[in-house]
């Protein structure tokens, strides 16, 4: 079993925020339709955490339009206590997180849940990792995911549609002391309808010549990577990525209508795009997200 510095990820106990590590965040996307109408709506959002500072930001868009809700890299305080996280940045946006679950209050616009499922939690790693992934020296980060959780939500409004909207998403959360200034990678999280993937290639100078490229599926609790995958392209940047082998034929392309440019002090720019997931004979089969560093590589 690999040594890491840090300890291997326990749930619930790890699903509060980590003071004693520099960096920690937490993603969400969902993907939601209102029965009534057959409107799909998107979400996006993020918490991160530097230190003692916080920024964050939210999207909230139809198919197609422009995002109602856009907020992005707002200050804001927090508190916890126990095993909940409350945040609120500015305005009307406030996220509650507990074991499994979340509460997303987007203003004038209604509310969103986020709730565990039989699925559970997954690593990000083999299980023998404990969720620890190391990119060399001390560059140790944790990382676990709820993939699968259901969303139901309640609109008040927005573009004229009110009433119910259900779906599913993704919650991500990870910590630890990385040095990002030295890192470059690209990171898809992928929900097909039967089954879920992390797609990823990074490399860090702190091992110098030294990169990892790797398709794994979230399956058992833990992440096992599929043999013989190929992601293209490995570079940075704003444009498809095709996902080959290990039965797999996809194309994942980012929409314009979410791309956040994310500018945290002390963290080089990154940026995160919702991705819609096409097959090869381009039916949408699924959605993602495309994640990438550095921004210059667009």
């Amino acid at each position: 079993m690999p040594s890491h510095r840090m300890p291997a990820v326990e749930l619930p106990r790890d699903e509060i925020q980590h003071t004693q590590f520099e960096h920690e965040w937490w993603y969400f996307f969902a993907r939601v339709t209102q029965p009534a109408t057959k409107i799909r709506f998107h979400y996006t959002s993020a918490l991160m955490r530097r230190g003692i500072a916080w920024v964050s930001y939210a999207r909230w868009w139809p198919d197609g339009e422009d995002p109602v809700l856009r907020k992005e890299m707002h200050l804001g305080p927090t508190t916890h206590s126990g095993t909940e996280l409350v945040v609120e940045p500015n305005d009307n946006w406030r996220v509650r997180l507990a074991a499994g679950r979340s509460t997303h209050r987007l203003g004038a616009i209604g509310a969103l849940h986020f709730s565990d499922d039989s699925t559970g939690a997954f690593l990000h790693t083999p299980s023998g990792d404990g969720g620890i992934r190391s990119y060399g020296g001390f560059n140790e980060m944790a990382w676990y995911s709820w993939p699968r959780s259901k969303v139901r939500g309640q609109l008040a409004g927005t573009i004229g549609a009110e009433g119910i909207v259900e779906g599913i998403g993704w919650m991500e959360h990870q910590w630890g002391n990385t040095d990002f200034t030295r890192l470059r990678w690209r990171y898809l999280p992928i929900l097909l309808a039967d089954r879920t993937l992390i797609a990823y290639h990074y490399a860090h100078e702190d091992v110098p010549g030294a990169e990892t490229t790797e398709v794994a599926e979230l399956v058992d609790g833990e992440a096992r990577v599929l043999p013989d995958c190929t992601l293209s392209p490995l570079a940075p940047g704003r444009g498809p990525t095709s996902i080959t082998g290990g039965g797999l034929k996809l194309d994942c392309r980012p929409t314009a209508e979410g791309i956040v440019d994310l500018r945290f002090p002390g963290v080089p720019r990154f940026c995160e795009a919702p991705t819609l997931v096409f097959d090869a004979e381009g039916k949408e089969v699924g959605i993602a997200m495309t994640e990438y560093h550095p921004v210059e590589a667009t």
